[in-house]
């Protein structure tokens, strides 16, 4: 009995073995035809955000067995007029691949920002705001892409104006 309990662990760790090696092998087959998705990420980006959102380029790579996407040139852009609010030279995103397979859900490990320029003001009533980014995740959009910030988010050559 415990002979054959042994033999059913073994076999469930290498059937999970192979299924790991299978999801990371397709991911790595798979990462150069990001970009071809490019139009469809700036869609559902804009939607969630509730504001338009352009993307000049777009790669995906992994680091060690962590997948990585890099956008490239992000622009937040005026639901009014059109014009950036917003503009960052670089946006590296890390996914957790564990915690996306154990949550069947998106988890997002990462945030690193690059080349932002960015006024934050603390207004009469006390609020603070980003300047520009006032009407992020209004009714426009669902506001669902604010629950995959990660909790570890850095800035790189980026500064921070602030207004009080």
């Amino acid at each position: 009995m415990i002979a054959l309990a042994k033999s059913l662990v073994i076999r469930l760790l290498l059937a999970l073995l192979v299924l790991a090696a299978v999801i990371l092998g397709l991911g790595r087959l798979l990462a150069p035809r990001v970009a071809d998705f490019r139009g469809d990420i700036e869609q559902w980006a804009s939607h969630s955000l509730g504001q338009p959102l352009r993307i000049a380029s777009l790669e995906a790579g992994w680091r060690g067995i962590t997948p990585q996407l890099v956008l490239k040139q992000v622009a937040l852009l005026s639901p009014d007029d059109g014009r950036p609010v917003l503009s960052l030279d670089e946006a590296r995103v890390e996914l957790s691949l564990i915690d996306s397979l154990l949550g069947a859900g998106l988890q997002l490990k990462e945030l690193s920002l690059s080349g932002v320029d960015i006024l934050v003001e603390r207004r009469s009533d006390g609020s603070v705001v980003a300047a520009g980014l006032e009407q992020l995740g209004s009714a426009r959009g669902d506001a669902s892409a604010l629950f995959l910030i990660p909790t570890r988010i850095s800035l790189r050559d980026s500064d921070i104006y602030w207004q009080n």
